[in-house]
């Protein structure tokens, strides 16, 4: 190694060893004031942790080449101040978008909490999706400013570009575009259970450009965000995770009506009491109608599972059937008859 070149190797060194002891030094900190009063000191100390590393590593690379001997000319034109100017601007805005980010995970729901309105906790999740985007374009703009990078040459030339561009790609930007409305309306949450399109399945996460739900048949199923902004979409677990559940069933005309009735209404308390059915509101039976075959009724029933209906109709069948058979009911089906007239054959 040339003699010039051993400063430069000392200051990487020493750089790497500050850089080092300054991550560990963070992360100390943070554990000290996990939970404290000091929630402003921990969101701080976030910010500056990963930004002030990489802050040391720059600078010692920037003052290693200073020692190093017969440096390309390339690289003094990287050390110009222009491009430093460009790597302060990338460090600022890695400290705000870490700022941001632990200041809205640490004070964005306590503040929502404050008030009775729903509009608070739609703001925080909305903006936890969007800062970084805002960050890193206003980020990119300044340094095409320090640059001198006129951009306008750039529309006016690109114009045309910049509409094929767009029209090749407003499906994706759409999708973005609905990814920020999600995230500001809310419609649904991840866990919740939902359908748009005859897709019934929870949901296992809301990206910026699609939402993955898992439906019931244990298949993973990728909706883009511009779907489920544009179509009637159905959430089981809003305004809260009751269902209403209808079993409809059919006796035949020669049943007592009031007996049916009362056999439906016992099988909705031994669902009361099994904690398939909630007590409140309470169940109701319904004589509906004269069927084809059959005297048509149907119990209604509230249930606190909204993502157990299945096994809700299948105990509640169940113990009707068992009921009807030990009472004699008939459970008809349908059926035709067929009256043939006899008439004399002529040969």
């Amino acid at each position: 190694m040339p003699f010039g070149n051993i400063p430069a190797a000392l200051v990487i060194v020493a750089g790497c060893v500050l850089a080092v002891i300054l991550y560990f030094a963070g992360s100390k900190i943070r554990t000290h004031l996990e939970g404290s009063e000091k929630g402003i000191s921990r969101v701080i100390i976030s910010a500056l942790g990963i930004p002030a590393v990489i802050a040391i590593l720059t600078i010692t690379i920037f003052l290693a080449l200073r020692y190093i001997a017969d440096l390309p000319e390339l690289a003094h034109q990287v050390m110009e101040s222009t491009y430093a100017q460009v790597l302060y601007i990338i460090l600022g805005s890695l400290i705000i978008a870490f700022f941001v980010r632990n200041f809205l995970d640490l004070y964005g729901k306590k503040i929502a909490n404050l008030t009775d309105s729903d509009f608070d906790d739609k703001l925080v999740h909305f903006l936890q999706s969007v800062y970084g985007y805002v960050i890193g374009i206003g980020a990119f703009f300044m340094i095409l400013s320090v640059l001198k990078i006129d951009i306008t040459p750039l529309l006016a030339t690109g114009g045309l570009v910049g509409i094929v561009v767009g029209l090749a790609a407003q499906d994706t930007f759409g999708n973005f575009f609905s990814g920020a409305m999600i995230a500001a309306d809310q419609p649904f949450r991840e866990g919740d259970r939902i359908e748009i399109q005859g897709v019934i399945g929870d949901v296992v996460s809301v990206g910026p450009r699609s939402t993955r739900i898992k439906t019931l048949d244990s298949q993973l199923v990728t909706v883009p965000n511009k779907i489920l902004t544009e179509n009637m979409l159905t959430n089981f677990a809003l305004p809260d995770i009751t269902l209403k559940v209808r079993i409809s069933v059919g006796t035949g005309y020669d049943s007592d009506i009031n007996l049916v009735k009362n056999i439906l209404k016992t099988v909705a308390q031994k669902g009361i009491a099994s904690g398939f059915v909630l007590s409140t509101p309470a169940p109701e039976v319904y004589f509906l109608e004269f069927g084809e075959s059959a005297l048509m009724f149907q119990l209604l029933i509230w249930t606190g599972m909204y993502d157990k209906t299945f096994e809700v109709r299948d105990y509640l069948n169940t113990e009707i059937y068992t009921a009807f058979k030990a009472a004699g009911i008939e459970i008809p089906y349908p059926q035709m008859d067929l009256h043939l007239k006899s008439s004399p054959v002529h040969i």
